[in-house]
């Protein structure tokens, strides 16, 4: 899996002209990769960990009018596939809809809303540890996976933001989903992947201003890995990180599974395991050293929620709300 290792702003604005005006601002960056990027990946955020791309349906930093509709990504033929050219566009309609139900719907205004409740509670969450605060993998004084991967918890503040409206909102499409984008609540500023959502519906029976009162709840979650291949800690927040182990691998001839041999200490012939090995990423055993011990282990991650660009009514602070779409 390629990753981001820095984004690169570059000079230079284009935009389109009509009767109307400027329209569709559009900024350039450059986003450099770790490595390839393959055919069955399309990467959708972009950050460094320093500096991000703006996220859909953000402001444009000089116009508050304009609004990012899309991003244009395409890679040079004659970068071996490190680079990404990213265009950011901007327009006074935010992201294009086209009124189905999935679609992102628009930033309730002022007079259609009304906020009851608006900030962050306590809490923790159990995760598996594959690796220690320093980024050391956790295994056995053998460098051997443990059998059951031990659990911590960790903190996992949740956002709540409770509001009342004149008429019904479109949500099912956000119902445990996680943010594609950087967001920054209050103070908090989380990273893409870190906030899985919750929204219930509730109906006012009598009354008639406010009849539909919505609970968006964002609960926090930070896990900070090295991906298989990876040198440095990423951010995988909701998605799941597992030590790729096993007591098969595939064969190089044929293709299929066997059982993985090591040489046997007392009999000095190759003997089938009997407990699970490090496997390589690619469903080989990981070779041992003269010593017996093997390399690093290779971490896997798993999505496991649909990451989606959430609203920004979901979260933002009262009195500061933006319209967007």
């Amino acid at each position: 899996m390629a990753t981001i290792v820095k984004v690169v702003p570059k000079d230079g604005t284009t935009y389109d002209v009509t009767e109307n005006g400027a329209t569709d601002i559009r900024l350039h960056y450059q986003v450099i990769l770790s490595g390839p990027m393959p055919a069955t990946e399309l990467i959708t955020a972009f950050s460094d960990g320093t500096t991000t791309i703006p996220a859909i349906n953000s402001v444009h930093p000089a116009r508050p009018g304009m609004y990012v509709n899309k991003y244009i990504v395409s890679q040079p033929k004659d970068a071996a596939k490190h680079t990404l050219d990213v265009t950011v566009e901007y327009s006074a309609t935010g992201a294009s809809t086209d009124n189905t139900q999935d679609d992102p719907e628009e930033e309730p205004v002022a007079t259609d809303n009304q906020v009851l409740e608006w900030g962050w509670d306590d809490g923790t969450t159990t995760r598996e540890l594959v690796q220690d605060i320093n980024g050391d993998p956790v295994i056995n004084s053998a460098r051997d996976p443990f059998d059951s991967v031990p659990e911590v918890e960790s903190p996992a503040p949740t956002f709540t933001k409770v509001m009342k409206f004149a008429s019904r909102r479109q949500y099912a499409q956000y119902l445990c989903t996680i943010n594609n984008d950087q967001i920054t609540i209050g103070n908090m500023v989380c990273a893409p992947y870190t906030l899985l959502c919750s929204i219930s519906e509730k109906r006012n029976i009598g009354d008639e201003v406010w009849p539909f009162t919505y609970t968006i709840r964002l609960k926090y979650r930070t896990n900070k890995v090295k991906r298989g291949g990876d040198t440095q800690v990423g951010e995988i927040g909701w998605n799941v990180a597992v030590v790729d182990a096993g007591m098969r691998e595939i064969d190089d001839i044929t293709g299929r599974l066997k059982l993985i041999q090591v040489v046997s200490q007392e009999t000095n012939q190759p003997a089938n395991v009997t407990a699970p090995e490090l496997l390589d990423g690619h469903g080989k055993a990981i070779a041992r050293s003269a010593s017996g011990s093997p390399a690093e282990p290779y971490n896997l991650v798993f999505a496991a929620y649909k990451p989606m660009s959430f609203p920004a009514w979901f979260y933002s602070e009262p009195g500061n709300n933006v319209p967007t779409t």
